[in-house]
């Protein structure tokens, strides 16, 4: 898989199952059909890992629905890494994770009590590898987590000179946002995306709100599978009512549009 720019030891008194191996696999399992939590305790400094070149250090799921994914959480709520596949979100037919949080592809934090969340909205596994870890551990998590994910297709004329999708999203104090888009091109086109928050009834270019991570995953103009993502986080945007604006303008150059919204707490 291509990437251009992107942008427990043992879990002792953790309430999951070790998981069958002939030798020791370091790696974190969530099951489930819904978007949940658990809390767990780390006895040792763990790096866990979401995105890289290497399969055996990526994330990988298996997606029910429409996502899935983990979010690994401080006690306090801040998030400390998460990743997050989406169907049909590809680059030469590999799932592309999305990475966010404070890790740019993995993160190494300190033994600790943590929050773990599930992101999924179907029958879902996620694997995380997990170095220090000491083996593999299941966990299904049955707390419910207050998330939601929409995913809207679009197809358009031939030679459609404007793609837009809007989708309303609420947006809280302590809300992470995730807006994600792929799209594919006439050959040789190129074309002027957005990706925003914006205030009803505005675009992009007029009532975006400031703030955000931007991620570019995958090939350029001319190929299915460019992914482009943004991350919002608490206290990049008011607490207010927006929408999630996915918009590509060029010479009918936009062909088939795929976006994905998603809102944590």
């Amino acid at each position: 898989m291509r990437r251009v720019l992107v942008l427990i030891t043992l879990l002792v008194g953790l309430t999951g199952l070790p998981a069958a191996s002939a030798r020791p696999v370091e790696v974190m399992v969530l099951r489930g059909d819904r978007s949940a939590t658990v809390d767990v305790v780390l006895r040792r400094t763990t790096t866990f890992e979401a995105g890289g070149f290497e399969p055996a250090r990526s994330m990988s799921a298996r997606v029910g629905g429409t996502f899935a994914g983990f979010v690994i959480q401080r006690m306090d709520g801040s998030i400390a890494f998460g990743g997050v596949v989406v169907a049909g979100f590809t680059v030469d037919r590999e799932p592309v994770p999305m990475v966010f949080g404070e890790g740019f592809e993995s993160v190494r934090l300190p033994a600790g009590r943590y929050r773990v969340m599930l992101l999924a909205n179907g029958r879902t596994e996620v694997r995380v590898p997990a170095r220090g870890l000491g083996r593999a551990v299941i966990l299904a998590p049955r707390r419910r987590a207050d998330v939601r994910g929409e995913l809207v297709r679009q197809t358009l004329p031939a030679g459609a000179p404007v793609s837009q999708v809007r989708v309303p999203m609420t947006v809280g104090r302590a809300s992470t946002v995730m807006l994600a888009t792929t799209q594919s091109y006439a050959a040789g086109a190129a074309s002027v995306d957005d990706v925003c928050l914006a205030r009803p009834g505005t675009t992009c270019a007029t009532g975006s709100v400031s703030g955000g991570t931007g991620v570019i995953i995958g090939g350029g103009t001319g190929r299915l599978g460019t992914v482009q993502a943004l991350f919002f986080y608490p206290g990049q945007t008011p607490a207010l009512s927006y929408d999630a604006v996915f918009a590509s303008t060029g010479a009918g150059v936009a062909e088939r549009l795929a976006a994905f919204a998603l809102r944590i707490g």
